[in-house]
């Protein structure tokens, strides 16, 4: 008896110790959960309100605006995804990218106080062409609803109270990337629904990850990253809808933006992996030879983790094309690409004329390849022809313009502006002016004004206000 009572003192022992790692005598995934901003698009946007009035003291009717072939009329488009829900994409590549601390303690989560670690010298990004800094954005292909039954997991990203030893992001981690500019794609389903190895099973884990992504954050996923090349997942998400783009590391379509005229609908894009901290040189260089041709490729590359190491290629593409660059990049996630194309193809620019003003509108109609509760990204930029200058030209906005910029090119006579129609900025200024104002940092203040800057001037004011 003194042998099973020593054995089983021994055996709690153990548990006990083991709980206090990775909690694995209990499922902390099944605790209450937390209340989280909810990241929902609009389900019922006024486009009619999204507009730029250009008055002028020469007739208006020669005046014309059409898009941009990319985003801020930059030269080459980079996209950038990390797989499979690692720790270190919010510990350090968002940390790196937007001027962090970057914690010495790898598994750094959304909540846990700061030990050591190091500071960046500055935030990694470029412009919109105007002046106003554009971070660079995280994809994220996740695990909406996965298990790890090694750690008695129910639901990786839903583990409640995720400690230094945890080495997956869960949902308030994601929350920040989201707001600095990234999306989420599908991935991985639970493996319940591939077991029968049927495109209908593979769907049904679509659904059951969507509808756990509405519940915690309140927004819908539009993307697809195929996981380890299962040409199954790729299949299944031709015939469900919700699914607008996806890509692969085998994907077939490698895509010109400059000549592209229809939209990306159901395109199987090419990426490259990038997943070796001793290949930067050479990553780099395979991005340099795409900028330097006349028509670049868009570039997409992805890893399964952001090491310190690593950052050192978005450092170069930083310093060489993006705002400590040549500032001639376009540094966009999967979805913005699609939204921007989807608008060039099927929202025409309406033109109106009233006396000595030329009035610009988006004439939009969402349909299934691009529903507005799934559309993130409802800026894009203008280039308007026909202004020998800007003697005697005044620019007025419509309501639902959160922000805007513009400038005059005199080498081709050609005004760029830059229109931001997202109501998700208005929210997000004031989410982390709050923040500052609950733990002023020099950190949070930055962060706050990273948002108020990309407001129109009027709306600034007050959020300056508050927070000098």
């Amino acid at each position: 008896m003194r042998y099973y009572r020593r054995t089983l003192a021994i055996y709690l022992l153990l548990q006990l110790s083991l709980s206090c790692c990775i909690d694995t005598d209990r499922d902390l995934s099944r605790m209450p959960e937390e209340i989280l901003p909810k990241l929902s698009g609009v389900t019922s946007f006024n486009w009619g309100d999204s507009y730029v009035t250009i008055s002028a003291n020469q007739p208006v009717s020669s005046i014309n605006a059409s898009y941009a072939p990319l985003k801020y009329d930059k030269h080459m488009i980079v996209s950038y995804t990390i797989d499979d829900v690692p720790t270190n994409a919010y510990s350090r590549a968002f940390a790196v990218i937007n001027k962090h601390l970057v914690d010495d303690m790898p598994n750094f989560h959304v909540g846990l106080k700061h030990t050591t670690g190091t500071m960046p010298e500055k935030t990694l990004g470029y412009t919109n062409g105007c002046g106003t800094e554009i971070r660079f954005p995280i994809g994220l292909a996740i695990w909406a609803n996965i298990p790890n039954k090694s750690m008695n997991v129910t639901d990786i990203m839903g583990y409640k109270t995720p400690g230094t030893g945890y080495p997956y992001l869960v949902w308030k981690d994601v929350i920040p990337i989201i707001d600095f500019g990234g999306n989420i794609y599908f991935h991985d389903v639970n493996e319940r629904f591939t077991n029968d190895n049927t495109l209908d099973g593979i769907r049904e884990g679509f659904d059951l990850d969507q509808a756990r992504t509405v519940e915690r954050i309140g927004r819908k996923i539009k993307t697809l990253v195929v996981p380890n090349g299962d040409k199954n997942f790729y299949q299944a998400a031709l015939d469900y809808n919700p699914i607008t783009i996806i890509s692969d590391q085998g994907g077939s379509d490698v895509i010109y933006p400059k000549e592209l005229t229809t939209d990306l609908h159901k395109k199987y894009m090419s990426r490259e992996y990038f997943d070796d901290d001793q290949e930067i040189d050479n990553y780099f260089d395979k991005i340099k030879t795409n900028y330097e041709s006349d028509n670049p490729y868009w570039f997409q590359f992805f890893n399964h983790g952001a090491s310190l190491t690593f950052m050192e290629l978005l450092r170069r593409i930083n310093d060489t094309y993006g705002k400590d660059g040549t500032d001639n990049i376009w540094f966009a996630t999967i979805d913005e690409v699609y939204e921007y194309y989807h608008f060039k193809a099927n929202y025409p620019i309406q033109k109106t004329i009233e006396g000595n003003k030329a009035t610009f509108r988006i004439e939009a109609a969402p349909d299934y390849k691009l529903p507005e509760e799934c559309t993130y990204h409802r800026d894009f930029t203008l280039l308007v022809t026909g202004l020998d200058s800007m003697n005697g030209v005044t620019l007025t906005f419509g309501p639902n313009v959160y922000g805007y910029s513009y400038k005059y090119r005199p080498e081709d006579k050609t005004l760029m502006i830059n229109l931001n129609c997202n109501p998700s900025l208005l929210e997000r200024a004031q989410r982390y002016t709050d923040i500052y104002k609950d733990s002023p940092s020099d950190e949070s203040k930055a962060d706050a004004l990273y948002f108020i800057n990309q407001l129109s001037p009027e709306r600034r004011t007050v959020f300056l206000n508050s927070i000098n």
